[in-house]
């Protein structure tokens, strides 16, 4: 697999694959469109695990983590974000 950054486009609701392979000479390298599901809203906070060909997103709008296969047009839904502003709360006494 190339060598590649990753980075969101929230307003054309994309996440996009940008290879950091010389290419040699003045070619440009060729920015690519990952596949993203249809009902795709405000995608922010981009994570990748190559070994599983996996791209880990945020949909900042519909609340919720969703994974996307590299080769496959698959997609799933990890986990559903709360709502509003949540604290976290120590469970030891003081």
């Amino acid at each position: 697999m190339e060598s590649f950054l990753l980075f969101t486009d929230p307003y054309h609701k994309q996440v996009y694959q940008l290879p950091t392979t010389d290419r040699g000479g003045d070619e440009l390298p060729v920015v690519r469109g990952v596949a993203m599901p249809t009902d795709a809203q405000f995608p922010i906070s981009v994570d990748v695990f190559a070994d599983q060909g996996l791209v880990y997103w945020i949909d900042s709008s519909a609340r919720r983590i969703v994974s996307t296969h590299f080769t496959a047009n698959q997609h799933s839904v990890v986990a559903e974000l709360p709502e509003g502003n949540t604290k976290l709360t120590s469970s030891a006494s003081s």
